[in-house]
């Protein structure tokens, strides 16, 4: 071999290197938070993702009204592109301290995890673990089912909604006898 040869395969070899180096620090200098959108800076701590100001989400739990459990919109900031999964979530970690100060609550078990969301054309398959189904009696798992409905249709508009408890069908025996009407959003006060 002649050092023509020998000069090219190093060449050839020090320029993957240093292309291979260059991609490395380049992706791990854009690590860092930037708002999209050419947000502000401020003093305080941004957790989630820059959101303009306005993008809020409505998240339904209950306020006792006259000795009646009604259901009410709770508005919460929208903290990630995927509002669905965000408005979900809010809804599972249940009132914050100042929303209960104000009376609101949920009949959603704390400790229900949100397993995956599931999007197809015309209807959204919500899988949550086996807590939501668990204990509170008929009249609790139904107002549950209505707090999940309405957060979800307000996202997501008219679709059908299912409800999977760990990857299965939400069903009666799975719901401690209530009969489940699927998707959840073909009771009367949804339509």
């Amino acid at each position: 071999m002649n050092n023509a040869g020998l000069n090219t395969k190093t060449l050839s070899r020090g320029l993957a290197a240093g292309l291979a180096l260059g991609l490395i620090v380049s992706s791990v200098s854009s690590c860092g938070f930037i708002p999209m959108g050419g947000g502000t800076k401020t003093n305080s701590k941004v957790v989630g993702e820059y959101v303009p100001r306005g993008k809020n989400l409505n998240v339904w739990f209950v306020k006792e009204e006259a000795s009646n459990l009604e259901l009410t919109a709770v508005s919460r900031p929208k903290t990630s592109n995927d509002a669905l999964t965000c408005a979900v979530e809010e809804l599972l970690q249940g009132p914050d301290r100042a929303d209960a100060n104000q009376g609101f609550g949920t009949e959603i078990p704390r400790g229900t995890i949100l397993l995956g969301i599931k999007k197809n054309p015309g209807n959204v398959e919500i899988n949550l673990s086996k807590r939501f189904a668990s204990g509170g009696g008929p009249t609790s798992l139904e107002t549950r089912l209505q707090q999940l409905a309405r957060t979800v249709k307000d996202i997501e508009g008219d679709v059908d909604i299912f409800v999977n408890i760990e990857g299965e069908r939400l069903t009666a025996s799975s719901a401690d006898g209530l009969e489940i009407a699927q998707p959840i959003n073909i009771q009367p006060e949804f339509n």
